[in-house]
């Protein structure tokens, strides 16, 4: 039984272990046919009208916002957030007041792109539960012809980040931005993750006996 309690503890101080490296992948699509692009997700956490999504705050470049639709509606087509030479931020506040322990970010898409070389230049940071200010996790930059997408994801497969409250994307110079996925779940509360973990110990211990 001893062994039993000692793998529940390893097993609960594993879920606080946080996700080590980003990794950046870029694909496009067909230069040659602008409709072959790629598909928007409509689940996603800060999609429009998400449970997860509290607000959204939007710092224009030059009092510009945005030409054509939101970036977060699961189209492709019907967002588009046009700049030229200026630097301007979306940043996504998740609701916390059900959720108290914020959020585990497994991947993020940014698309763009169009039927000449566009850019995606995009400095991204967060915030912690009790964070009081913003930290930085990367720029990523990819420049193509046709539909782009980057894909954030982690090196071993899990979660980017978690425990987040707030997402923010900053763009420098770029053009023809049309969608932002942000993939991933409330973090469960401490009671939940023990019930999980002492039921995956015992039916473990069953199957042994």
């Amino acid at each position: 039984m001893n062994k039993v309690l000692g793998m529940m503890l390893v097993m609960l101080s594993l879920t606080g272990l946080a996700a080590a490296t980003v990794v950046q992948t870029n694909s496009v699509k067909d230069p040659n046919d602008i409709y072959n692009l790629y598909d928007a997700m409509t689940d996603d956490l800060i999609n429009d009208g998400s449970a997860a999504l509290a607000s959204v705050d939007s710092t224009p470049w030059n009092g510009y916002l945005a030409n054509n639709g939101s970036v977060t509606d699961g189209n492709f087509w019907s967002g588009q957030l046009d700049y030229w030479g200026g630097t301007w931020s979306l940043t996504y506040n998740l609701d916390t007041s059900s959720n108290t322990l914020g959020y585990a970010i497994s991947t993020i898409d940014i698309l763009g792109g169009w039927n000449d070389p566009k850019k995606i230049e995009c400095t991204l940071a967060y915030k912690l539960i009790g964070d009081a200010e913003y930290t930085t996790l990367g720029t990523y930059l990819y420049e193509a012809l046709g539909g782009m997408k980057i894909n954030l994801s982690d090196s071993l497969g899990g979660d980017l980040l978690s425990g987040v409250s707030a997402l923010r994307f900053t763009f420098q110079n770029a053009d023809l931005i049309r969608e932002i996925d942000v993939v991933g779940s409330a973090v469960p509360e401490p009671a939940t993750l023990s019930l999980l973990a002492i039921g995956g110990v015992l039916a473990m211990f069953r199957r042994r006996k």
